[in-house]
């Protein structure tokens, strides 16, 4: 008997653990934050909801990423707060929450807002556009861009303002960058396959 039980205590754990299924499963650590499957399927469900264009899981899971490491960010810099008419203002672009619950929507909405108001106040309103910046960007964008569409190019002059916001977007979109990859650097991130 004391030489069956080991045996059958094995079978029975053996028929357990081949029985077992996966529940979740971790794809990155950033900074001992966990990002798991179901994270990237919530995040690639709420993207639908909010329109945003579909990205594989691997680029879904450099988002989270990218994510986790701006909130931690945000976290020590003060005065960033998002109120509830903010969201709701986005909210109403937002018809079909397509089975997401709109709490989930609206901590992703909440979560965008603060992740823009930070790079404004830390980015964006230190950039300037200079006159020729804005010259430069006119004749070598937004003129061939403008030709391949037909039609008439509208001058300079009235298309300043417009152009000087696409350069400062771009200022911003690249200081941004570098500074995340820097974030980067210093992290400790793990992605797995």
């Amino acid at each position: 008997m004391r030489r069956t039980l080991p045996l059958l205590l094995f079978l029975v754990l053996t028929a357990v653990v081949a029985g077992a299924e996966i529940i979740d499963r971790i794809l990155a650590v950033v900074n001992n934050h966990v990002i798991t499957l179901s994270d990237v399927r919530r995040a690639d469900r709420v993207r639908t909801v909010l329109k945003y264009p579909a990205i594989d899981q691997k680029q879904l899971v450099r988002e989270l990423v990218d994510a986790a490491l701006i909130e931690e960010q945000i976290a020590q810099f003060f005065g960033i707060d998002v109120t509830e008419a903010e969201v709701d203002e986005v909210m109403k672009d937002v018809p079909d929450l397509r089975g997401v619950p709109v709490d989930i929507v609206r901590d992703a909405v909440r979560s965008r807002l603060r992740a823009d108001e930070f790079f404004e106040l830390r980015f964006r309103q230190f950039l300037r556009a200079t006159d020729a910046e804005v010259a430069d960007y006119y004749n070598k964008v937004f003129v061939p861009a403008a030709q391949q569409k037909g039609g008439p190019v509208p001058t300079l002059a009235q298309v300043t303002d417009m152009i000087r916001d696409s350069v400062l977007q771009e200022k911003a979109a690249h200081e941004v960058e570098s500074w995340l990859e820097t974030i980067k650097r210093r992290s400790d991130i793990e992605i797995f396959d």
